[in-house]
């Protein structure tokens, strides 16, 4: 019998697909208890402002992730990093503006506030999944430098 721990090992080192279903959980798991306090707070426009913000922080997260699938192996890590910066910062920044500016029950409840809880951590977890991806890739790749010393030294 395997130990548990070898089926999240799996998905931590899986596709797009496990990546994306570790985000999302984990955006449920943080979703879970900010919602009840969001209920306390702001009542049923509370719970819709944290989940708006939970879904932009997950959309934002998954396009970038997307975009370093798009662009695997350490040969490209500026481009993953640049690339992914825009969705990563870019959709929950602009929805969270968006909505706080035309949905006034969500910017009453305070949607920026719950944009604050859930971006750093989706963004760690992301952030984490996006090096993992990488080591597979490093670990195949041809060493960068020459491997013999030059006669000229």
């Amino acid at each position: 019998m395997k130990p548990k721990g070898d089926l999240l090992l799996r998905v931590v080192h899986g596709g797009f697909l496990g990546h994306g279903l570790l985000l999302y959980g984990a955006m449920v798991a943080i979703l879970l208890p900010v919602s009840l306090v969001a209920w306390v707070i702001s009542g049923p426009n509370g719970v819709a402002a944290a989940t708006a913000g939970g879904l932009l922080c997950f959309s934002g997260g998954l396009l970038a992730m997307a975009w370093n699938a798009a662009f695997p192996g350490p040969k490209l890590l500026f481009v993953r990093i640049l690339g992914g910066m825009l969705p990563r910062m870019g959709v929950p920044l602009l929805g969270g503006v968006i909505l706080q500016i035309s949905v006034k029950p969500l910017a009453e409840a305070g949607i920026l506030l719950y944009l604050l809880v859930f971006y750093p951590a989706l963004l760690s977890i992301e952030v984490y999944l996006s090096v993992v991806s990488m080591r597979p890739a490093m670990r195949d790749s041809d060493p960068s430098g020459p491997s013999e010393p030059s006669e000229h030294v």
